[in-house]
């Protein structure tokens, strides 16, 4: 099987609370390669606090370069045990990826969303999925819906590897 990638998601903001300092210049390599969109993903520093400023600073930093999305990365060992403070948190992110005129996406494992927010936590499902599960299949016959997503819109099936529905 033969796959044209053309899209890019390049990591924007670090979970030590800073931009990444490579973004822009992969998001403006990703542009020379002839990628139809690029977005970023944001790993954010919850114990930093303040996810507004850290939107911020990603789309600030980042203007320049070109992207539409950001995803929030949920991931285990980023975020803290409050199920009711992480939810706000990422309404938080997600209120203020909007507020400043980009597209907001979600980027989490089942299990991730499970320890994370809660598996009865459906408040993103409108927003796309980047479904995480490293089993090494393209296709998402494996997925088990949560957070009120029927289907993932992507799936990172390996480490460098990404299935896109559609």
């Amino acid at each position: 099987v033969n796959y044209k990638w053309n899209f890019a998601i390049v990591g924007g903001y670090m979970a030590n609370g800073v931009v990444d300092p490579n973004a822009c210049s992969n998001m403006n390599l990703a542009h020379q390669a002839g990628m139809a969109a690029v977005d970023a993903y944001i790993i954010p520093c919850v114990r930093c606090g303040n996810p507004e400023q850290q939107v911020n600073q990603l789309i600030d930093s980042l203007s320049p370069c070109g992207f539409t999305r950001i995803f929030v990365k949920l991931q285990y060992g980023q975020w803290g045990i409050d199920l009711a403070a992480n939810r706000d948190f990422l309404q938080k992110l997600v209120r203020q990826i909007q507020a400043r005129g980009r597209q907001a996406g979600i980027f989490t494992s089942w299990i991730w969303w499970k320890t994370i927010v809660g598996l009865d936590y459906s408040g993103m499902y409108q927003l796309p999925l980047w479904w995480i599960n490293y089993d090494e299949q393209i296709g998402f016959y494996r997925y088990v819906p949560f957070g009120g997503w029927k289907l993932p819109t992507l799936k990172q099936f390996n480490g460098d590897q990404y299935y896109c529905n559609g």
